[in-house]
């Protein structure tokens, strides 16, 4: 692993992220193992490390945990300013997600606190859209066939 966080941090920081990469950024994140390592822990840099690692490994994407973590953040702000200007507006100018692309899929992940808090059918959308993601990406890069599910 050290010799691939070498290569990770020569990476210019300021490259914006591609669909493809914030897509499996999302798989990693919906992942079960990670999602509660995250919530449990406040020193989390081995954890956007092995996110990291395993978008690498899976997706092809080379971001450092850096980028993981400061992508990570942002996904988080956009989502809770997305809601916050929905109901600013009291509903009346569309979903929440006419502010913030990815906003289904990120709410997914943040409101999983249990099977009852989030509908089947969010859970079954970004199931679709993991597998959707890493088929995609799996043509782009010629990866193997890995699903990214999101279990509860």
């Amino acid at each position: 692993m050290a010799a691939t966080e070498g290569v990770h941090l020569s990476l210019p920081s300021g490259r914006h992220w591609t669909d493809d990469e914030v897509r499996a950024l999302l798989c990693v994140w919906a992942d079960r193992r990670v999602r509660e390592s995250l919530k449990s822990t406040l020193h989390n840099k081995y954890i956007f490390q092995e996110i990291s690692s395993q978008m690498q490994r899976t997706f092809g994407v080379v971001r450092n945990w850096k980028q993981c973590r400061t992508k990570y953040k942002n996904l988080k702000y956009d989502y809770k300013m997305a809601k916050s200007t929905h109901a600013a507006r009291a509903g009346r100018s569309g979903s929440p997600g006419k502010y913030m692309k990815f906003f289904h899929e990120v709410e997914a992940i943040l409101l999983d606190a249990g099977p009852e808090e989030v509908s089947l059918g969010m859970k079954s959308r970004l199931i679709l859209f993991c597998q959707v993601s890493e088929i995609i990406l799996d043509k782009k890069k010629k990866k193997s066939n890995i699903h990214c599910i999101f279990t509860h």
